[in-house]
């Protein structure tokens, strides 16, 4: 069954509240308690939440080696024509 619209708001706005005090230092149980989720929620949206961190360091890392190749291929290129 499809997650409506209004669940993934739901569900995105308890993870914001869960990163942010997970990055606060507070434990599984202790921000189940505020939040009045379960533990094993809050370990979900914590495993859900560090995927998601990696695919977006994953993503900045790839894009700055790309940046990166595309200034070496440039000075190759004003190497090799200065060099003829």
């Amino acid at each position: 069954m499809p997650v409506s619209r209004q669940r993934k708001l739901e569900i995105e706005k308890r993870r914001l509240q869960v990163a942010e005090l997970a990055l606060k230092g507070c434990r599984q149980m202790e921000i189940a308690e505020r939040l009045g989720e379960t533990q094993a929620t809050v370990s979900l949206d914590l495993k859900q939440l560090r995927d998601e961190w990696r695919q977006g360091a994953r993503d900045d890392i790839a894009a700055e080696v790309a940046r990166q190749l595309e200034k070496l291929s440039l000075l190759e290129r004003e190497a090799w024509d200065a060099w003829e």
